[in-house]
């Protein structure tokens, strides 16, 4: 899902709202690129996500693994 303005043709919003499956999404609290205030963004569009703060920064996987793969468990 890229947010890379002109240079894709489909708008993330359009991805959310059509997608069926469930959405989880493990966030770094610390992530000065996607900030929270973006997956309050998504949680609008997709209420029924299982949104996950961690600890992290952008890579939440690297910076708080043990977090992270416990929340995938």
């Amino acid at each position: 899902l890229s947010l890379a303005g002109s240079r894709t043709k489909a708008k993330p919003r359009d991805l959310l709202e059509k997608f069926e499956g469930d959405v989880m999404l493990l966030w770094g609290e610390k992530d000065p690129w996607m900030t929270p205030t973006k997956a309050d963004l998504i949680m609008e569009i997709r209420p029924d996500a299982k949104y996950i703060p961690v600890l992290a920064g952008h890579c939440p996987q690297d910076d708080a693994p043990i977090e992270a793969n416990g929340a995938l468990a």
